[in-house]
């Protein structure tokens, strides 16, 4: 009985390498790029942690500016005179130079349902964490980008 099992669990293993089956890792992204922006400016911060941006290195291939962010918080659905929901937009303008010349221009745009909890506190809260997870989502898509130039 047990070898019959060592067998299955090893024939198992050989089928699921054999197809290209592994488990997933996180990417890395190798892009050189010196980020420029203001000072407490959230989206670069996180857009720093993800590409590890040096500027202080003397190759860099990529200047991104980003000029501030812009939230807009718009109420959703209103009945009876009862917030019920907000939508959450995030625009965030961004240029891309190599060499000084201009190859990106573009203003990453994403947007979210927020149902109101009833509590102001929570609402503030879970709106920041939103707007967090929309900036996450930003970085994708700028890092698509960015990998294609």
């Amino acid at each position: 009985m047990k070898n019959y099992l060592l067998l299955t669990a090893l024939l198992m293993g050989l089928l699921l390498s054999g197809c290209g089956f592994h488990t997933p890792q996180k990417p890395k992204t190798t892009i050189n790029a010196n980020i420029i922006a203001a000072e407490g400016h959230a989206f670069a911060r996180l857009l720093k942690r993800v590409i590890g941006a040096n500027p202080k290195a003397s190759s860099t291939t990529l200047e991104i500016k980003l000029a501030p962010e812009q939230q807009e918080t718009s109420i959703g659905s209103y009945s009876k005179g009862v917030v019920s929901g907000y939508y959450l937009v995030i625009n965030v303008p961004v240029k891309v130079y190599r060499n000084q010349k201009l190859v990106l221009e573009i203003v990453l745009t994403n947007s979210a349902y927020l149902s109101d909890t009833g509590s102001d506190l929570s609402d503030r809260l879970q709106q920041n964490s939103r707007y967090q997870s929309l900036r996450e989502s930003l970085v994708r898509q700028l890092l698509a980008r960015l990998s294609n130039l």
